[in-house]
């Protein structure tokens, strides 16, 4: 009886560390993005059809536009807003299109500031908001060896730049790739892109 008592507290002991541990380690637990829901900080997001995952900052919030062609994620506090979009494109077209420039909707239009920073594969690079000389916008892209580029664009007020340029260099340091898995929709997609009329964020 005292060997039975004894292990059924090992056990115990077993699953308080074990919930301990999550506690203080939670799992976050990756999620395909839908069009118009919205995702909390910390939240995984993970598309299967481009296979790319990263992390929305703590105290941010993300979700796909209506449209499904943008993931946007925005500080609970304003201040700034960084968005992503999705392509199938080689590294050498990913460095043409950062060239500008980019139009980016309710913002403006980005325009190159410098030269682009070309690292492999990553990029990075600044921008000025054409007209409105009180904000600024950066980037961070990838093309990965699956043959999707994604970027990560950041505009913010200028003088908030350097304290949000830290969650965009976050975000982008969580991001990993991983196999595609293909589908009619990823086809579709992987030849309008070949076709040059494809810019988007995949959705299922």
């Amino acid at each position: 009886m005292t060997a039975r008592v004894s292990k059924i507290k090992g056990i115990q002991r077993y699953f308080f560390l074990l919930c301990l541990a999550y506690l203080l380690n939670p799992v976050a637990h990756a999620v395909e993005p839908n069009p118009g829901q919205i995702y909390s900080g910390g939240s995984l997001i993970d598309s299967h059809e481009l296979g790319v995952q990263f992390s929305i900052p703590k105290n941010w919030k993300g979700g796909l536009d209506l449209s499904g062609e943008m993931f946007l994620m925005e500080p609970q506090g304003g201040g700034g807003i960084m968005f992503v979009i999705a392509d199938t494109m080689s590294a050498d077209q990913a460095y043409q299109e950062l060239q500008g420039p980019v139009d980016v909707p309710d913002v403006g239009q980005l325009n190159l500031r410098g030269s682009i920073n070309r690292n492999g594969n990553t990029f990075s690079a600044s921008y000025d908001v054409a007209f409105n000389p009180l904000l600024a916008a950066e980037v961070r892209a990838k093309s990965a060896e699956n043959g999707t580029s994604i970027e990560f664009f950041l505009v913010s007020e200028t003088a908030q730049m350097q304290r949000m340029r830290q969650q965009l260099d976050g975000v982008f340091k969580s991001l990993k790739t991983h196999e595609r898995q293909s589908t009619a929709e990823t086809s579709k997609t992987e030849n309008n892109a070949a076709a040059g009329t494809d810019r988007t964020w995949l959705t299922i």
